[in-house]
């Protein structure tokens, strides 16, 4: 999938700013729509497939293909719905049955913007902690973390169950550390070579800095508002 220093590259190479990049990505929509060339190509549902029709299409500036390209390839599944589900169960348990949808929804809601914002949220929590205290919090919110363990804990007493939890081994196949190792197809091919690099960005994309910098002389650029742009070029093909 592309990146955005890949993507940065192609405005760089055609000199365009943002908001002229989303009007030449509009127009090609447009095109789009009435099939002008490129995007005239036959299709056959028994012989291609989206992505590959896509990498046939290569308009100039190629931004609604690349557009299209990122989109055909994500790969759907449902680990997003499956980690909720277990934020769900984790917070239903034998000693709380009587949540409502509502409570549920926002508890998780908090429990997934801690977790993807743990780092920054983190920052603030432990100003006037020391590492040892922020240890004992971790290690205090992990007692009952399995429900293998929620009969013992329940039996446990306050003033016991931390003592005994943490004198105890338990193995947990999840949290088993795997150590690193290498590719054996490394022994045989350079994967870092030209051969396995985008074919559009290859010889493009050589001076690395320079995209850099171009990406923070974007950053710089007044916003413009998309849904405005939307809709003036509906307007105008009215």
């Amino acid at each position: 999938m592309l990146k955005i220093p890949e993507i940065a590259a192609y405005l760089k190479i055609f000199k365009h700013s943002k908001k002229q990049s989303a009007e030449v990505l509009m127009a090609q929509i447009g095109e789009f729509h009435l099939q002008a060339p490129p995007f005239n190509a036959k299709y056959s549902q028994q012989i291609n497939k989206p992505y590959s029709w896509w990498k046939m299409c290569e308009p100039s500036p190629p931004y609604l293909q690349l557009l299209a390209i990122k989109l055909f390839s994500i790969i759907p599944h449902a680990a997003s719905c499956e980690r909720v589900w277990s934020i769900c169960g984790w917070m239903i348990g034998k000693r709380r049955t009587q949540l409502s949808v509502e409570n549920l929804e926002s508890m998780a809601k908090i429990h997934s913007y801690y977790i993807a914002n743990s780092k920054s949220e983190l920052l603030n929590y432990g100003k006037d902690r020391t590492t040892e205290e922020i240890h004992a919090i971790l290690n205090d919110v992990q007692l009952c973390d399995d429900e293998e363990y929620d009969e013992e804990c329940d039996e446990m007493s306050v003033n016991d169950d931390l003592t005994e939890l943490m004198a105890r081994s338990y193995t947990d196949d999840d949290r088993e550390q795997i150590s690193s190792q290498n590719l054996k197809i490394l022994n045989t091919l350079d994967l870092n070579s030209d051969a396995f690099q985008n074919d559009h960005l290859r010889n493009k994309v050589d001076d690395q800095d320079g995209i850099n910098n171009f990406i923070q002389e974007m950053d710089k650029e007044d916003d413009f508002d998309p849904d405005q742009l939307a809709r003036d070029f509906v307007r105008n093909t009215q």
